[in-house]
């Protein structure tokens, strides 16, 4: 969805629903999953998690909740199965990438094996939020000089593998230009 030198512009726009505009799933899952990987209970761990996820995208879903002491924190839980589902979405891609090699034309000179095989690289270090939480703290201390960048804090203790507790922090999409408006903020300005 991000990739519109791949993909014509229609596609692209269908991709990005993914980003945040996907069916969630059970809350109840969600919630086994958050005690299996931080091995807590739910009410031990939060002080409160809100009933509904404030968004859900195709890798997990995100929900707002409050921890014992009082922080908000945005919690993100890794859809169930989801390597299962990569690996066979990535085998189907594969197929197809091999088809449509065999008809030059329709493939606009892109390389459609390497891309999938760089997305299949690419796919599984984003499911490892441990890896995300890390990631995070390193571009935390990059940019400790700006004051225009700010990373959420990472709440270690309520983070693994598959859930990512961070600060809350309530804002809006870059892409929505309307409303940066109305806030009086110039996306020019965002995008520099």
């Amino acid at each position: 969805s991000t990739r519109a030198d791949l993909l014509p512009l229609a596609y692209v726009k269908e991709l990005s629903k993914l980003q945040d505009s996907v069916p969630a799933f059970p809350n109840e899952e969600a919630m086994a999953i958050i005690e299996r990987e931080l091995g807590h209970s739910v009410s031990d761990l939060f002080a409160e998690i809100e009933p509904e996820p404030v968004a859900a995208a195709s890798l997990g879903q995100v929900y707002r909740g409050r921890l014992h002491s009082g922080q908000t924190v945005a919690i993100k839980v890794q859809r169930p199965h989801l390597a299962d589902v990569i690996n066979f979405d990535l085998a189907v891609l594969r197929r197809i990438a091999r088809f449509m090699n065999r008809y030059p034309r329709f493939t606009r000179g892109v390389d459609w094996e390497g891309t999938i095989g760089e997305f299949a690289a690419v796919i599984f270090d984003e499911m490892d939020y441990a890896k995300e939480a890390q990631n995070a703290e390193t571009f935390r201390q990059n940019f400790r000089k700006w004051q225009d960048v700010y990373v959420p804090v990472i709440y270690w203790s309520h983070s693994a593998t598959r859930v990512l507790t961070m600060e809350f922090i309530g804002g809006n999409k870059v892409l929505d230009l309307e409303e940066l408006r109305a806030r009086g903020i110039n996306p020019p300005e965002v995008i520099k």
